[in-house]
């Protein structure tokens, strides 16, 4: 982790550096490289302090259904199925900053959206690397039952099978209230 922060220390160092002596980058190219370097950063430390993984547990949406994690054919999305199946079955990471990463039947971190105007645009998927939007907020909603707050501040929903064909019981991260849909709940794995 001090080699991660000392590296990102350097590269804000160099590109001050350049800048101050004229190489070509603006003061707006040199902001935004900063930025990449800050938040690849923080995300480097935060994938290396994970903990240790919980048991699998697999997650049971509003409607019965089994959150399950699709392959690459399928754009890498999340779907609720009927029926559990391997990529229903999910390794859930306790992170030292209070939140939770999932991990699926891929190697692949669940993520959210940052920002969308339309419900297609917020739709959850999985990433190879963990970033700060692959860390959600788990809030217990009593019994068995949680809520996932996104990296935007907004809940995970799933939606039903009214939405429009390609949504479709997928997993949205729209909502900034945590009422019936955007519960979950959870099943350890015997």
């Amino acid at each position: 982790m001090k080699h991660t922060i000392l590296t990102a220390k350097a590269i804000v160092l160099l590109f001050g550096l350049l800048a101050s002596v004229g190489c070509g980058i603006s003061a707006t190219e040199l902001m935004a490289t900063i930025e990449t370097a800050v938040a690849a950063t923080q995300t480097s430390v935060a994938a290396t302090q994970t903990g240790t993984p919980s048991p699998r547990v697999a997650l049971m949406s509003f409607h019965g259904r089994y959150v399950t994690a699709m392959g690459e054919d399928d754009g890498w999305v999340l779907k609720q199925e009927t029926e559990l199946s391997d990529c229903g079955r999910f390794t859930q990471y306790h992170l030292n900053n209070g939140r939770i990463a999932l991990v699926t039947c891929h190697g692949r971190y669940v993520t959210a959206p940052r920002r969308g105007t339309t419900r297609l645009d917020w739709e959850l998927w999985q990433e190879s690397c963990l970033g700060d939007c692959g860390q959600f907020a788990l809030y217990d909603q009593g019994g068995d039952s949680v809520a996932f707050e996104t990296c935007a501040g907004r809940f995970v929903t799933a939606g039903d099978g009214n939405w429009p064909a390609g949504l479709a019981w997928s997993l949205v991260g729209e909502t900034y209230d945590a009422l019936d849909w955007e519960r979950f709940t959870v099943l350890l794995q015997p």
